[in-house]
């Protein structure tokens, strides 16, 4: 069964912040001009008002099939230089797998920006998913590609049976949707012999009263 795009923690908001996250998930973005290797855009612009308004936004709208029916073509030339934040961040899609993907979410200062891994040809869709410290500090563990039959998909959760095409889709969904692994998290004690995940943690929470939430690392597979 095809997991739906759309998280359902998003409906908890206000009709403005719902809006603004369909927007978000339902258009794709193209450049307008030639990006060269190793650009740098940014910072996003984040609010830390909901789990889907955090870092974590790259990964909660990733699935193995995008529907997006409107397109966003920027001038990445000429969209960089405000120190605010490009508001136009937040609705590249997120990249299924490496050979798609062309940009690279990192941190720096506190704050979310993209790098381009690799020349971008005018009118390519920018794609983008996380650098390997985000990747570690997300506990988005990367997978190796299970032997498949013919037809099959490559990878399977162990918890809920659900199987994904590509890997992204499918280690976002072991971190932050599968509901068996979540809910196993959820009702676990909290272990304290785990002090790399906490500091991770705490480094991504950011500054006290930022009203970043809390994440949870996910029951291990059974």
């Amino acid at each position: 069964m095809e997991e739906s795009g759309v998280p359902r923690s998003i409906w908890d908001g206000d009709a403005k912040a719902v809006q603004q996250c369909l927007t978000d998930i339902f258009t794709s973005v193209y450049t307008t001009c030639d990006i060269p290797e190793n650009a740098i855009f940014g910072p996003c612009v984040l609010s830390h008002t909901s789990l889907y308004d955090s870092i974590a936004f790259v990964a909660l709208k990733s699935t193995d099939k995008r529907t997006v029916p409107y397109i966003f073509r920027v001038d990445t030339s000429a969209a960089n230089g405000s120190s605010e934040g490009l508001m136009w961040l937040r609705l590249v899609q997120s990249a299924r797998d490496k050979e798609e993907q062309n940009l690279e979410a990192y941190i720096k200062n506190g704050q979310l920006f993209y790098r381009s891994l690799r020349r971008i040809g005018k009118d390519e869709e920018l794609l983008v998913w996380y650098g390997k410290e985000l990747t570690e500090l997300l506990l988005l563990s990367p997978v190796r590609s299970q032997s498949k039959m013919k037809g099959s998909s490559p990878h399977a959760c162990l918890e809920c049976g659900q199987r994904f095409q590509f890997e992204f889709p499918y280690v976002a969904h072991l971190r932050f949707r599968c509901p068996k692994r979540l809910h196993g998290a959820d009702s676990s004690p909290a272990d304290d012999s785990s002090p790399k995940e906490h500091e991770g943690a705490s480094k991504f929470h950011g500054k006290p009263g930022g009203g970043q939430p809390q994440i949870q690392p996910p029951a291990p597979p059974h």
